[in-house]
């Protein structure tokens, strides 16, 4: 009839009612678990009253009411009234509450056993109720017999295990019941744990792999959240550990998990993380169990080393996928309002990385065939080489007059772009105060821009604007001026919470009918109450007869979207 199971009480609400000696023993018992404890009875013990003196429990000296079962997580009654117990077995079944009464085991809905314990284990035993004596027996020749010395063991094998897990080390299904012997026993309470210790973890193991998790190489896109992938943000949401680049937006790290490891590895010019140290950790990360996302800016194979990154982690034996993300190739000319291919201006587009240019080296862009490579030309990382690409372009071959553009900060609120020709483009957009990240597209298709300009357009670009609604509230109001092209900054100032006590709210809805008019001064209280309806058992028809009235548009919009409440 009953499931074994131990119950975590530190912190909850656990409530005693009844004083004598089986209550104080309950008492005690909790304090033990760092229960929060209250007492109901008009008479206590003196240890309780001790207790209550020191603000160990909250002692409420009177008889059992009905309400003091809210918020309860258990309660255990020892009132020996058997009407008593029979209303807080109501209330309990109502609230569901866990709940004891002592030696009525037919209003029981847990039932405490009998419990020995030594160091770090705990060994219960019960009868069902059928016996609490025989339990009792049982307890106390396990407690006189040399089994549950066994006990002693419980730290040195956890620090073994915990050794071995680290090492990544596979053991035999029956290595840790092997280990435990009286060999062992012996050591541990001689005080000899260190060869104790050498004793479990010097059998034979094997390397673990089993529990490796996959990478995830994920795309984020040219800035702007939105641009990120279904899939990305899911994962995203889910990763145990977030490995991002410098430029990744802080919004976009807002979708991870409260609890998730995020790591910043981005490079900076002439500085950073090194990438094989990059690529250690990904593997480290993932090897123990982790779920990683590796979050790269733009696409993660374009000009992102994501390519070497997942040629690492190959060679480790660890398993990978890779999202893409909306390059900033393409995203940036985009929001810039210049389209890289055009019936009437280019039939083809090359993209290329400008951050080797003047090197020497042989991974170096060709410039001599690009300036003769008919289409658009966009240029990557080339903010800081950008006089020299041009000139290199011009001096093989492509007008100096070549209509060309440069977007800073492409996609987001503070995008900023330059255009002109090819052979002063570099010279405006500094003077106009650009800076990196910076695409740099050159061809006819920039001509475009100045009809095609739709982002830049946007009302309130640039701006950045506060919004101090609850967390839960401010996304709509967010997500409405961003399409505008405000940067939106939420720090809510209300913080709505569920009532210490129901007590007072439950007393009004249990007389509602008696009520004329209910006012709803806002759709929280409207999603409040008609949760709390639901817990206590009743639905709408508890309003029945009842006029409800609303104070603002979005309470009246919360009442319609609960089709079950009357209007």
């Amino acid at each position: 009839r009953y499931y074994p199971a131990f119950i975590d009480v530190r912190g909850r609400r656990c409530v005693v009612i009844g004083g004598g000696a089986l209550g104080e023993e309950k008492v005690v018992k909790l304090l033990e678990c760092d229960a929060r404890v209250i007492v109901i009875a008009p008479e206590v013990t003196s240890v309780v009253k001790g207790l209550a003196a020191k603000g160990k429990v909250e002692w409420l000296m009177r008889q059992y009411r009905s309400g003091d079962l809210a918020q309860a997580f258990i309660a255990i009654a020892s009132t020996e009234d058997d009407e008593i117990d029979r209303q807080i077995y109501g209330e309990a079944e109502e609230r569901n509450v866990l709940l004891n009464v002592v030696d009525v085991t037919h209003l029981c809905t847990f039932i405490a056993p009998s419990v020995a314990r030594r160091g770090e284990v705990t060994v219960a035993t019960s009868t069902g109720g059928a016996s609490p004596a025989l339990a009792r027996t049982f307890r106390e020749k396990l407690e006189s017999s040399r089994i549950l010395e066994y006990a002693d063991l419980a730290p040195v094998l956890a620090r073994g295990r915990a050794e071995l897990r680290q090492r990544k080390l596979r053991v035999a299904p029956d290595h840790w019941q092997s280990c435990i012997t009286e060999e062992l026993l012996d050591l541990v309470q001689r005080g000899d744990e260190t060869t104790a210790y050498k004793m479990l973890i010097d059998s034979e193991v094997e390397e673990d792999l089993s529990n490796v998790e996959k990478v995830s190489l994920v795309g984020a896109g040219p800035g702007e959240p939105e641009l990120l992938t279904v899939k990305g943000l899911r994962l995203l949401e889910t990763a145990d550990v977030i490995v991002h680049d410098r430029l990744i937006n802080n919004r976009l790290l807002a979708m991870a998990r409260p609890d998730a490891e995020v790591v910043d590895v981005g490079k900076i010019p002439g500085g950073g993380r090194r990438q094989s140290d990059i690529n250690n950790f990904l593997i480290s990360t993932a090897r123990q169990g982790k779920r990683v996302v590796r979050l790269k800016g733009g696409d993660p194979f374009v000009f992102g080393r994501g390519g070497e990154e997942a040629d690492a982690l190959v060679a480790a034996g660890v398993p990978f996928e890779v999202v893409p993300g909306v390059t900033s190739a393409v995203a940036a000319p985009a929001y810039a309002g210049i389209p890289l291919t055009h019936r009437e201006h280019a039939s083809s587009f090359t993209v290329v990385t400008g951050s080797l240019s003047g090197k020497g080296g042989g991974n170096s862009p060709d410039w001599e065939t690009l300036a003769k490579t008919p289409g658009t030309l966009v240029i990557l990382m080339g903010w800081r080489n950008l006089s020299d690409i041009a000139a290199k372009l011009i001096a093989n071959g492509r007008s100096g007059a070549t209509p060309s553009a440069v977007v800073s900060w492409g996609s987001e609120p503070w995008q900023m772009t330059a255009t002109g020709r090819l052979d002063s483009i570099a010279d405006i957009a500094k003077s106009q105060g650009l800076e990196a990240p910076a695409t740099v597209v050159v061809g006819d298709v920039v001509r475009l821009r100045e009809r095609l300009n739709w982002f830049e357009s946007l009302p309130l670009l640039g701006r950045r604007v506060l919004v101090t609604r609850t967390r839960n509230q401010a996304g709509l109001l967010s997500r409405h001026l961003g399409e505008l092209g405000a940067t939106p900054i939420e720090i809510p100032t209300i913080d709505v919470r569920p009532p210490h006590d129901y007590s007072k709210l439950d007393e009004a809805l249990a007389e509602v009918s008696e009520f004329d008019w209910i006012v709803f001064a806002s759709a929280n209280a409207v999603r409040a109450v008609y949760d709390r309806l639901v817990a206590t058992g009743r639905d709408s028809r508890s309003l029945h007869g009842v006029s409800v009235a609303t104070i603002g548009p979005a309470t009246a919009d919360a009442i319609v979207s609960l089709e079950s409440l009357p209007i």
